[in-house]
């Protein structure tokens, strides 16, 4: 389902389906931290990649064909519910988007088309053997609907068909709905959720004060532990360099090296040519300012130990 801006705004007000899998910390594409800034109204810059923007596209446009699928595999038609927004009664912070549902109102139809590794997440065809993430997302909008049945239909790599019917256990929907009422306290309280890597540390915190800090016990340690990983990385980039030396050094002016069996081991191959900007011969040509953007500084982490 593509969102409208105005949907995309709406989603600001509260934790939407899509979210609570990241809310949960049970997401690989986003976090706990990511989903507060964005609710907070300060989201990190999001980088798709190619791939992950054509899957999303494809995505939209395969799910009226899998919604057909799913269709004529149980002899009946669905309801679309694109365009349909509806928020939790008695969780007044849930609300949820919606693909199908069923002729009686009583079974919600999500539906997703995933890249044929995602395969060996989930059970046999008819089971309700799913992901987490996928199972967290199916709880909160059976949650907001009010259904106790959700069934996920899901296309893998445009070839293998497959429907899992999901029955909301209660003490996953009240999980479900505990965890998500913290993270809301903590959007309204504007108190963030741990940040998980440094990318999101400097997003948290840009700018510093100038305070001096004296290290708790657990800081410190987490300092020397890391003096200690950095020596263990450095080393192993030594050998690393020794052993890619030894290995051109045998090649020489060869591009490909194999085993005995002809099975490939490496390759050495020279890039295409490319240019680069020359900064200093724009410098000279007073015309660095005009062709240059100013960009932000960001906060540099040194070890001093």
């Amino acid at each position: 389902m593509s969102l409208t801006q105005a949907e995309l705004e709406e989603r600001k007000q509260g934790i939407f389906a899509t979210d609570a899998a990241p809310v949960l910390g049970l997401s690989k594409y986003s976090s706990p931290v990511r989903v507060w800034m964005e609710k907070c109204g300060d989201p990190m810059p999001e980088e798709r990649s190619e791939a992950a923007q054509e899957a999303l596209r494809m995505g939209n446009i395969m799910q009226p064909v899998v919604a057909r699928l799913y269709e004529d595999k149980y002899e009946t038609r669905l309801k679309d519910l694109e365009g349909v927004t509806i928020w939790s009664k008695e969780h007044p912070f849930m609300g949820s988007h919606f693909d199908y549902v069923t002729p009686d109102n009583k079974t919600l139809v999500e539906i997703k088309n995933f890249h044929p590794m995602r395969l060996k997440e989930f059970g046999e065809d008819g089971s309700p053997d799913v992901p987490m993430d996928c199972l967290v997302q199916c709880v909160h909008e059976a949650i907001v609907f009010g259904v106790t049945r959700v069934d996920l239909a899901v296309l893998f790599g445009g070839q293998s068909f497959r429907v899992y019917p999901i029955t909301i256990d209660p003490d996953i929907a009240s999980m479900v709905v505990q965890r998500e009422e913290q993270f809301w306290k903590q959007v309204i309280e504007r108190v963030a959720p741990p940040p998980i890597d440094p990318e999101e540390t400097r997003r948290l915190w840009p700018s510093d004060t100038g305070r001096v800090m004296v290290a708790p016990a657990n800081v410190m340690k987490d300092a020397k532990d890391l003096v200690t990983l950095r020596s263990q990385i450095k080393a192993a980039e030594e050998l690393e360099k020794k052993l890619i030396t030894n290995i051109q050094t045998a090649m020489k002016d060869a591009t490909m090296l194999t085993a005995p069996n002809g099975e490939a081991i490496a390759t050495w191959k020279r890039s295409s040519d490319g240019r680069r900007v020359d900064s200093d011969a724009l410098k000279k040509a007073g015309l660095y300012e005009e062709y240059s953007k100013p960009v932000e500084g960001s906060r540099r982490f040194l070890l001093k130990l």
